[in-house]
């Protein structure tokens, strides 16, 4: 991401410019998100650059989570705990505003981590509720 420039300071609307990305569930699948992270480097520039997470889910209207970066080394200004967000069975887009106080800056984006976990499938819990149907019945026949 390079020159983003201009802006209104704190706040990420209007944003300057974003970067976004979009994760799709196979078919039949559930999305499960426990949290996400990125990391950013202003490269040059005056200006502090503040970033603001948002989802397609609400059409990008609320925040998920913001934070700015204001030294020349790798940061990791957003973290965010998004277990709330689970549940996505369409494609989800995430995107992050970036916005400055009005000076040119060279900003790079690294160590994109998105963490979830797996929600069964309907026949696992199948699967499950025989076993436990054939543990109870060897169970009765033996006592």
């Amino acid at each position: 991401m390079n020159n983003i420039n201009g802006g209104n300071g704190a706040n990420a609307t209007p944003a300057d410019d974003y970067i976004e990305f979009t994760i799709t569930p196979d078919a039949g699948q559930t999305l499960s998100f426990n949290t996400i992270s990125l990391d950013f480097l202003k490269a040059s520039g005056g200006a502090e650059v503040f970033a603001d997470l948002r989802w397609s889910v609400d059409s990008f209207d609320s925040s998920l989570g913001a934070g700015s970066v204001t030294d020349f080394t790798w940061q990791a200004i957003l973290s965010e705990d998004i277990s709330g967000l689970a549940g996505q069975t369409t494609a989800t887009t995430f995107r992050v505003l970036l916005s400055t106080g009005g000076n040119n800056n060279d900003l790079f984006v690294d160590n994109f981590v998105l963490t979830g976990s797996a929600i069964p499938e309907p026949s696992a819990f199948a699967l499950l509720a025989g076993m436990f149907g054939l543990t109870w019945v060897m169970l009765r026949r033996r006592g």
